[in-house]
């Protein structure tokens, strides 16, 4: 999955913001499964 974002990561700025949007959703789970 991490290969895969880095990946896509190289291909701009663009895939930043897709990038940010799922680290941003895995992160809100994350804190929601913690407590």
């Amino acid at each position: 999955m991490l290969l895969q974002v880095r990946k896509v990561n190289s291909g701009g700025p663009t895939n930043w913001l897709w990038i940010n949007l799922v680290f941003g959703i895995y992160g809100a789970l994350w804190l929601i499964s913690g407590n």
